[in-house]
């Protein structure tokens, strides 16, 4: 049923939080493009598969208008870019966030303003300025060490679900330790 509300909406945004590599947003990509094609199919009447051309250019739509990716560092923006266009030239929505872990700590509403303005942080001019995100997902970092000298290290996780919620998405989905779930975790 989930799955059905997130990839079947044509307006769908999903936003990763946290992307080193780019395979949930792929994953979430090849989700909205597989209702897509049906769509295709159905309003073209055809038996037999889409072409390989019109296919790509579904999958640029669906990169450019329904997936949107936040990227702690610059290279896991370029390998993530790459996952998700491969080495054709596409839109993808992929932003290196600096100090990522500090601004979603303690700036979380300068966050939340940025990561929602589709016009000037996505830097998309076909979507509005206040952006609404269907789905948040990804894998937050579990802990944030606080020194170099010490092995002290405190939960981060955490940050990252609240500040999902905040941006009141339909739908969030993280990776998580399991004792965050229980009542003494």
């Amino acid at each position: 049923e989930v799955t059905d509300k997130v990839f079947k909406d044509k307006n769908t945004r999903i936003l990763e939080i946290n992307s080193k590599a780019g395979l949930y947003p792929l994953f979430m990509t090849y989700g909205v493009l597989v209702e897509k094609l049906k769509g295709y199919r159905d309003s073209h009447m055809l038996a037999t598969d889409v072409p390989i051309e019109t296919q790509n250019k579904i999958w640029d739509d669906v990169l450019k208008n329904h997936i949107f990716v936040i990227c702690k560092t610059e290279m896991a923006k370029s390998i993530t870019k790459r996952t998700l266009r491969g080495f054709r030239t596409a839109k993808v929505n992929a932003r290196y966030f600096e100090d990522l872990i500090n601004k979603i700590t303690n700036q979380p509403q300068l966050f939340i303003d940025k990561v929602t303005s589709g016009k000037q942080y996505w830097k998309n001019y076909e979507i509005e300025d206040k952006m609404k995100f269907n789905a948040i997902v990804g894998n937050p970092p579990y802990q944030i060490s606080y020194s170099t000298t010490s092995a002290y290290a405190g939960s981060i996780y955490q940050t990252f679900i609240e500040i999902a919620r905040r941006l009141h998405p339909n739908y969030v989905s993280m990776i998580t330790p399991s004792r965050w779930l229980t009542k003494d975790g």
